[in-house]
């Protein structure tokens, strides 16, 4: 009736910004902020599973970081590394061992946050799990001494790099109001894979395994782990271009307006 009326029937046009479900990348439009993209991609599995990911991949770290020190009992009298004044060689080297390990644990974390900032803690997680895994196999196939202490050395960079990874990922991925619950949640795993571990190692020693049967069990898992954090690491990259693609958009948007 209101076209017979000479009246436009069509509803005047309101220019208004894309939303959720119109034109835009990741369902948002072009003025969405990089704040909406981030609250939209936390609710998706990605997001939630990169969490579960990152407290597997922190637990796992302390699981790996006590595995010289809850079995050094039996290790240092193992008498396949040699003996001296029988005595096996390696209880003679601990003593040397011993600090040099604990200053990587220190000097790795002073002088790594750079190379993690400049790689991405994505990428540092995946050589973080490399190395675990690389001197877990060397721990158990080494009769030397010095190469047990420089396995044990690379376990420890290994371990102190693994933190500032993570939070940096954390940073990267998740947005900012998910930041504490999910620092609260890696410290959790730290503190729970430290005792995991030493429980672990103890009841297999007591079961009849060698202390290098023991270390074949961290180091399977820190194989798949280098798998997952791959995964990880396309996550992340896929969110921060979905992200730095939204920002743009918003510009462009901006600047048509004016």
């Amino acid at each position: 009736f209101a076209a017979a009326d000479g009246i436009s029937a069509e509803a005047p046009r309101v220019d208004r910004p894309l939303g959720r479900g119109q034109n835009g990348p990741m369902g948002f439009g072009p003025t969405a902020s990089k704040h909406d993209l981030q609250n939209e991609l936390s609710s998706k599995p990605p997001l939630a599973l990169l969490g579960g990911l990152l407290f597997v991949a922190i637990m796992v770290n302390q699981v790996s970081r006590v595995m010289v020190p809850s079995l050094l009992a039996t290790i240092k009298e193992d008498a396949s590394f040699g003996l001296e004044g029988g005595r096996s060689v390696m209880a003679t080297a601990l003593p040397t061992i011993l600090p040099i390990t604990s200053m990587t644990c220190l000097v790795g974390k002073l002088a790594l946050g750079s190379v993690t900032d400049r790689l991405g803690g994505s990428v540092i997680l995946i050589l973080v799990f490399g190395l675990f895994a690389g001197s877990s196999l060397g721990l158990m196939a080494t009769t030397s001494a010095r190469v047990f202490g420089a396995m044990w050395v690379c376990n420890s960079l290994a371990y102190t790099s693994a933190w500032g990874a993570a939070t940096q990922v954390i940073h990267a991925a998740f947005p900012k109001e998910e930041w504490p619950a999910q620092l609260s949640s890696i410290a959790s795993a730290g503190r729970l894979g430290a005792a995991l571990g030493a429980i672990v190692y103890g009841s297999l020693l007591q079961r009849g395994l060698t202390w290098r049967q023991v270390f074949a069990v961290p180091a399977a898992v820190q194989l798949l782990l280098v798998g997952l954090c791959v995964w990880q690491h396309v996550t992340v990259a896929r969110i921060k271009a979905a992200s730095a693609a939204a920002d743009e958009a918003a510009t462009a948007a901006s600047k048509d307006r004016k």
